[in-house]
């Protein structure tokens, strides 16, 4: 008896399938499942959600949530602007209260900072750093500020500690001229450790 080429592929008809149809399901479902799961708030990584998060938190604190939105609005910020006690990073300086500013720049949490950007804004605007000079140079800041890859970070919910706050590239190109020796450093140490290149001065 001679077994032709049809019945071989006769009798694979009959075997088994390869794969258990029910598991098969199973593990689609799991792959599925892995692959839509999103993770929850705790391990979110978005560094521009949260910067966006303290500077509402800040200006809260600091009582100027509404104008923080106003291109044009200024302000003089005292001691006695506020009944609460600041942390004191976030202890106005003595620039603050006499040179009217847009409340912006005092959320920042490096009081020297703080200082230069109010009076660079404050002079002519032909005397001011290229950056400054632009009619929209606080919405700029604003966006640099909050750039997603190089704008600032904040290591923890403690926002009012200067200590917690990384400077980024973008930022660190258009507004070296505010930031102190001491702040740049530490932003040096911080993105070392996380495995980020030293800020640097780029060519236009």
């Amino acid at each position: 008896m001679y077994v032709t080429h049809a019945d071989c592929r006769a009798e694979q008809d009959l075997s088994p399938p390869l794969y258990n149809l029910t598991d098969f399901d199973s593990e689609l479902q799991a792959l599925e499942s892995s692959q839509y799961t999103f993770p929850d708030d705790a391990n979110l990584q978005v560094p521009e959600l949260k910067v966006i998060k303290a500077g509402l938190q800040m200006a809260a604190l600091l009582n100027c949530g509404d104008a923080l939105w106003d291109p044009g609005a200024t302000r003089l910020f005292t001691s006695t602007t506020l009944s609460i006690t600041l942390p004191p990073d976030l202890q106005p300086t003595e620039v603050q209260g006499k040179i009217p500013h847009h409340p912006l720049l005092d959320i920042l949490p490096w009081p020297s900072v703080r200082n230069k950007f109010i009076y660079i804004f404050s002079q002519p605007v032909d005397m001011r750093p290229k950056a400054a000079q632009d009619p929209m140079a606080l919405i700029k800041l604003q966006y640099d500020l909050e750039d997603s890859a190089e704008g600032v970070r904040i290591l923890n919910e403690d926002c009012c500690n200067s200590k917690n706050w990384e400077i980024g590239q973008v930022v660190f190109q258009n507004w070296w001229w505010a930031l102190d020796r001491s702040v740049v450093e530490h932003s040096n140490k911080l993105r070392a450790r996380r495995g980020a290149p030293q800020l640097q001065l780029m060519s236009a």
